[in-house]
């Protein structure tokens, strides 16, 4: 069953959603990590972390498209592997 089957209850659909996300965001890190296009050390919480912070750095500056392109470049920056 889905998580967003009607048999679920509305209250189980955000939890059952995030950890949808989280496993999904693992998988997409395992295979970058593989491909050695991430770094071996960054763990799906650290991604986590680190896209959450990056967001709320983006909507507290006045120049928002601005700040997300240069946020997002520092944030990828950070998690590329070395080669």
């Amino acid at each position: 069953m889905s998580p967003l089957s009607p048999g679920r209850s509305p209250a189980c659909r955000p939890r059952c959603s995030t950890q949808q996300l989280r496993d999904a965001l693992g998988e997409l890190l395992r295979r970058a990590q593989r491909a050695d296009a991430v770094r071996d050390d960054v763990a799906t919480a650290d991604v986590i972390a680190v896209l959450t912070g990056a967001s709320l750095a983006i909507r507290e500056h006045a120049d928002h498209e601005h700040a997300s392109r240069r946020v997002l470049a520092i944030v990828c920056d950070g998690l590329r592997a070395s080669r």
